[in-house]
């Protein structure tokens, strides 16, 4: 029988350590320090006890090896607390006021965890959305990227819309960490600081990382080289990323994320200054076989119009393309309501076209969640 690991508790008390053993059960040994700690390789999880203090305060004295987990105990409800602690080098933060069942699976569960390094060749893929004019890809990439989500179990967006993204509105969601916000935490950016600081929309999994938002614009605008660093660092975080490329015209970048995307999309309406633009952008990025691996999304589709897909595709000289069909009012309407339009009509033909971009055969109705549930039921009275 192995004997069981050792706990290190920095800032608690006798009662707190002596509640951690008995839901451990034997699991693990709780030893008790307070001030300075010199934690060894010995010690299995350092538990840091931060209520009712300042988090830098306490670990101010504290020298551990990297090798070392670190949970801080908190208020896991506070986001502003758990960013704080994650970019303190927590793996987590825990809420000892919570019932012993889920204390116990708490620890446990961190301290049956490796250490993941996010250099070991692990890979996500990425795909990119660039759009021939301006404010051409919101919709598709936040519909597509909700679909890739769903599918893979989790995704990221990463949003270039200026002046900034909608698609915390369009997901109903609280955004308040971006791109430039991800660069200056670049050096210790890891899943769990992004797992804390990202909002994220529950029912798909989708992650969303804006370069702006309504009340950060401009904010911290990080360079097009720190955009690809964060790419490439964010990649192997996720299964899925998809960039948004939106206004984004700077060549060496788009040349960049062209060269190691899965999947490229080019995003245009049925208008000449669309087409001129995307012809521009091609013949600015382009590098030999490019064009190849780029797909043509024809959005806003309408028949009526005489410049249809086929005549776009031939000019661009883009022969994969997926034509979306006009819903301006389903779109307006769902945006409104907090629930993009794949989520709010997953059989209609507007989802059906973004479904076939993404990969599947069809996308499939999500469970009603408990939210709009209660929507129902207070409209039913």
């Amino acid at each position: 029988m192995s004997a069981p690991a050792d706990i290190l508790l920095l800032g608690g008390d006798n009662g707190l350590a002596a509640r951690l053993e008995e839901v451990l059960a034997g699991a693990a040994r709780v030893l008790l320090t307070h001030g300075e700690a010199a934690v060894d390789n010995g010690v299995a999880l350092l538990l840091v006890d931060a209520r009712g203090a300042v988090l830098d305060d306490v670990l101010a004295g504290v020298a551990r090896p990297v090798a070392v987990p670190m949970l801080v105990l908190g208020d896991e409800g506070d986001a502003t607390f758990v960013l704080d602690a994650v970019r303190a080098g927590a793996r987590d933060v825990v809420d000892p006021s919570c019932d012993d069942a889920r204390l116990r699976a708490h620890l446990l569960r961190h301290l049956a965890r490796r250490p993941v390094d996010v250099e070991s060749g692990a890979k996500g893929r990425l795909h990119l959305i660039l759009g021939g004019l301006p404010g051409t890809t919101a919709q598709f990439a936040l519909n597509y990227a909700l679909l890739r989500a769903m599918a893979a179990g989790e995704a990221l967006l990463m949003d270039c819309t200026a002046p900034w993204s909608l698609a915390g509105t369009a997901l109903d969601l609280r955004v308040h960490y971006t791109m430039g916000d991800a660069v200056h935490d670049l050096d210790r950016m890891d899943r769990a600081l992004l797992g804390a600081a990202l909002a994220i929309h529950q029912p798909s999994g989708l992650r969303l990382l804006p370069l702006a938002t309504p009340t950060a614009e401009g904010a911290h605008a990080p360079s097009a080289t720190a955009i690809a660093a964060l790419v490439r660092r964010a990649l192997p975080l996720f299964g899925e990323l998809i960039f948004d490329a939106g206004d984004v015209r700077h060549a060496p970048l788009l040349r960049e994320l062209l060269a190691i995307a899965d999947v490229v999309y080019l995003v245009v309406n049925q208008t000449i200054a669309s087409v001129q633009g995307a012809r521009l952008l091609i013949d600015t990025i382009e590098t030999q076989g490019a064009a190849e691996h780029i797909g043509l999304v024809v959005d806003d589709y309408q028949p009526a119009i005489m410049l249809d897909a086929e005549r776009i595709a031939q000019t661009l000289g883009l022969p994969r393309t997926v034509i979306v069909p006009a819903a301006p009012a389903a779109l307006a309407n769902a945006l409104n309501e907090g629930r993009p339009l794949v989520l709010q009509a997953p059989a209609s033909p507007y989802a059906q076209a973004v479904g076939i971009a993404a990969g599947l055969d069809a996308p499939r109705p999500q469970p009603i969640t408990a939210r709009i549930a209660g929507r129902v039921r207070e409209m039913l009275g």
